[in-house]
Formats: C-alpha cells, sequence, structure tokens
C-alpha cells in the first residue's frame, strides 16, 4: 500500500531524496522493486535525527513511531506525532480521517493508498501511469496462498477444489507463497497433477517475475496481490473477512473482486465468529468457471452468492470499484457509502464526485427519513455534549446510529485531536448541518 505512495512521490520530486524508515524484514525485498529509494532500518534511525527534512510521513499507527517522529526535524510532517509532552497529535485531516477507520471502515470507499497521498500531493500530482493488464495466453495459473490474517485467505480443502477445476479446463497450476505457505504448497503439489510448487522459493523480486508468466494470479488480499496487480498481471482478488476491497483492493484498473454476499462482512475489521461464515459463501468450482469465462471470453458472469467488482478510476482519477451486477440488498449500502464519500471528499475539500446520485436517496423516502431523524438526534447529542464540554467519549461513537459512524468516528477524532478547544467544536457542528443539509435538498 506504500508503493504508489513512494512512486508518486518520486514523479512529483524526480531529483529528491527520498527515505523509507521501517523494520529491515518489511523493506529489504522492495530494495530491489525500487533502488533509488533510500531504505533505512529502525535500528539505525538515530542517523535520521540530524537530518532536515521538508517533509515526514507517518504511516504507522504504532505508539514508537509517532514518538520518533516527534524527534524530527521538518517544515511539513502528516499523521501521528507524540509531542515533549507525551502527547500524541495526528496532523493532516486525511491523516486523521484514516485514524478514523480503524474499526469503523463500514461505509468507506476511499483506498487506503489514495488516502495515504491526500495530505502531501494534488490531485494530478497523483496521477502515475499504470500497467495495461496482460491477459496471458498460456495455461499457467497462479495461485498464491495466504495472507497476513487467517480470515482472509481460504482452507487448503478450498485451494484442491479450486485447483482441480481449473486442471480439469487444462490449466497449469502455479503454487505461489512464502515459508508460512510452504505446508500447503506441499499438500497441494503432491494431490495435483499439473502444478509447479514454488512456496518457499522468491524474495518479492523472484515472485514479481513469477506473476509476470502467469495468465493471471488468483490470490486473497495481501501485499503480494499488490506486487502481482502493479505486474500488469490480471488479478482475482478473493476478498474474504476482516479485508476490504474498498481499502486494499488491487488498486490497478481493471483488476477483479469477488466478495461473498453476507452481512456480517460489511465494516467487519477483526472477526468475532467462531468460524468464518464467509468462506462458505465461495463455491471453489463455481469460481474457476468464473475466472475461465473473463480470461477466455472476457465475460464476468454471474456468482449466486457473491459480489463481483472491477477496479476503475472516478471522476477525479480515484480508485473505485465498479459492480458488474446490481444486488438489491446492496444497493442502500452502495447508496450510504457513496454518500459518505462524496460529503468528506467535499468537506476537506478534495473535489466533487460523481459516484453519489442524490436521485439514489431520494428514491428510498424510507432510509432517507431514517437518515434524516438520525442525523437529527445525532446533532442534537453532539450539541448537548458541547454544552455540557464533556468529551465525545466510546459511549457517544457506540450510541450513535450505524448509519452515522464515518461522521461520529471522525468528529470524536477531530475534537479530541484538538484538545477539545471551541474552534474544533463548532467545525464539527458545521460538519454537522453540512451533512443534514445535503441529505434535505
Amino acid at each position: 500500500m506504500t508503493l504508489p505512495l513512494l512512486l508518486r512521490l518520486q514523479k512529483k520530486y524526480p531529483t529528491a531524496d527520498i527515505f523509507f524508515l521501517a523494520e529491515e524484514i518489511f523493506f529489504t525485498p522492495l530494495k530491489e522493486v525500487l533502488p533509488s529509494i533510500n531504505f533505512v532500518s529502525t535500528h539505525k534511525q538515530d542517523k535520521l535525527k540530524q537530518m532536515k527534512w521538508d517533509i515526514v510521513i507517518n504511516l504507522s499507527f504504532r505508539n514508537n513511531a509517532s514518538e520518533f517522529a516527534g524527534t524530527l526535524q521538518t517544515d511539513l510532517i502528516v499523521g501521528a506525532v507524540k509531542n515533549s509532552l507525551g502527547e500524541v497529535r495526528v496532523h493532516g485531516n486525511w491523516a486523521l480521517y484514516r485514524t478514523s477507520l480503524v474499526h469503523n471502515n463500514r461505509y468507506n470507499c476511499f483506498h487506503w493508498s489514495d488516502i495515504n497521498c491526500f495530505d502531501v500531493l494534488s490531485l494530478e500530482d497523483m496521477y502515475i501511469k499504470e500497467p495495461l493488464i496482460r491477459k496471458g495466453t498460456n495455461r499457467r495459473i497462479g495461485l498464491f496462498l495466504g495472507a497476513s490474517a487467517t480470515d482472509r485467505y481460504p482452507k487448503k480443502e478450498f485451494w484442491l477444489s479450486l485447483a482441480k477445476k481449473l486442471e480439469s479446463f487444462g490449466s497449469e497450476i502455479v503454487l505461489l507463497g512464502g515459508e508460512s505457505e510452504r505446508e500447503v504448497g506441499d499438500f497441494l503439489f503432491s494431490q495435483l497433477s499439473r502444478a509447479e510448487n514454488t512456496c518457499g522459493k522468491f524474495n518479492l523480486l523472484g515472485l514479481f517475475n513469477a506473476f509476470r508468466t502467469c495468465a493471471c494470479v488468483i490470490s486473497p488480499d495481501t501485499g503480494p496481490m499488490h506486487l502481482a496487480s502493479l505486474s500488469g498481471t490480471q488479478v482475482y482478488n478473493l476478498s474474504l473477512g476482516s479485508a476490504s476491497p474498498w481499502d486494499t483492493g488491487a488498486y490497478t484498473c481493471g483488476q477483479v473482486t469477488v466478495r461473498p454476499h453476507i452481512s456480517c462482512i460489511k465494516g467487519c475489521w477483526q472477526c468475532t465468529r467462531n468460524e468464518y461464515l464467509c468462506f462458505e459463501k465461495v463455491n471453489p468450482e463455481a469460481f474457476a468457471i468464473f475466472i475461465q469465462m473473463h480470461l477466455l471470453e472476457n465475460k464476468l458472469i454471474h456468482l449466486e452468492t457473491c459480489s463481483v467488482y472491477t477496479s476503475a478510476r472516478n471522476n477525479l482519477g480515484l480508485y473505485h470499484l465498479e459492480e458488474s451486477e446490481k444486488s438489491v440488498h446492496d444497493i442502500n449500502h452502495q447508496t450510504i457509502s457513496f454518500l459518505w464519500q462524496d460529503f468528506f471528499a467535499s468537506f476537506l475539500e478534495l473535489g466533487k464526485l460523481t459516484n453519489y446520485n442524490s436521485d439514489a436517496l431520494k428514491s428510498n423516502p424510507t432510509l432517507r427519513r431514517t437518515l434524516i431523524k438520525s442525523t437529527k438526534a445525532f446533532r442534537d447529542d453532539f450539541w448537548a455534549h458541547y454544552k455540557q464540554k464533556s468529551l465525545l467519549d466510546a459511549a457517544f461513537f457506540e450510541k450513535s446510529s450505524t448509519l452515522l459512524k464515518p461522521l461520529a468516528g471522525f468528529a470524536q477524532m477531530y475534537i479530541e485531536n484538538a484538545d477539545a478547544k471551541k474552534e474544533s467544536w463548532l467545525k464539527m457542528l458545521n460538519m454537522v448541518e453540512s451533512f443534514l443539509e445535503k441529505i434535505e435538498e
């Protein structure tokens, strides 16, 4: 997710020295992909304190990252910073918005790769030429088998059924993954007749090259998926569990995301179930047929229990997902999601989006009445807190309507970040009134 930011900074500042501070295990593979970036390990970070910086961007939520950011000499800083009094402040409205998404991303439609850029780059500066998707003519289909969280990738039985069905169409299966995927890779290799097992054999550059030998890559939402996307390979993102395709989906245009139909998956930050119910909604054999039809005939066929999206760009050039089939049970969610995206883009002065159509809300009078009523109740409660000089605590957030969680989360963060100064309360009151005016028009 940091790659688009680094590429855009290089484009904007072609002669600048760009430094990237992270744990060595994280950035070592990136050094081969981005040789012009100065990568610095965290155990050598003190040398950065001696330098004067034009811009410092802290993308981490960790306490030690905000503490270190507070020690740097810079003209502009974005993200969380701990000051000399031990207080953490988030610099940049979009960095604050990103912070407000933690456990609160149900209606977010901004990709994190875009959010990371908003406070430091203009929309014009964010434009980068993307690789065209190569639909390979060979029959090699890559399966990337793992992800960082267990709720984000399917079990080995799913991969086996999927791979066997693909083999029945004449495909050669390329098993991809790191050391943690070696065991499942070995199992699948023992069960398949036309497979190559590369799990644990490649670094990031090796994976990049391996992706380019495949007609397509099927992958859960994980870091290497983004690398496959940037390589120009057709990606089928199997979006499960806490991975939201709006937040972290395959970023380049034309990539396909399949997401199960299940109510708990919307706004899932961390699965709280005893078992991952969303896994059961994806039929591996039907998924294999879906992939074949798209590869060979460029058709996105219907999947009974899943939504299907294609990555694109909206009128501002930002990441957007186009749903191939409008699902009735998703219309309200889509309407509210686009409403919030349009509202934040306008209120935080990013630009005017055309995704949101006010007629969609007006055509659903029940939803519109509920939203207006909830917003007025929210405004009254907010005003009462302001008059009583009481902070917007966790109870305030939990009490607020689900429809208004984006506003509640941001307002809570904004006021706390400004030490509850009068100006911050008035700014957020104005935000509430602006939203109410928008939905009543």
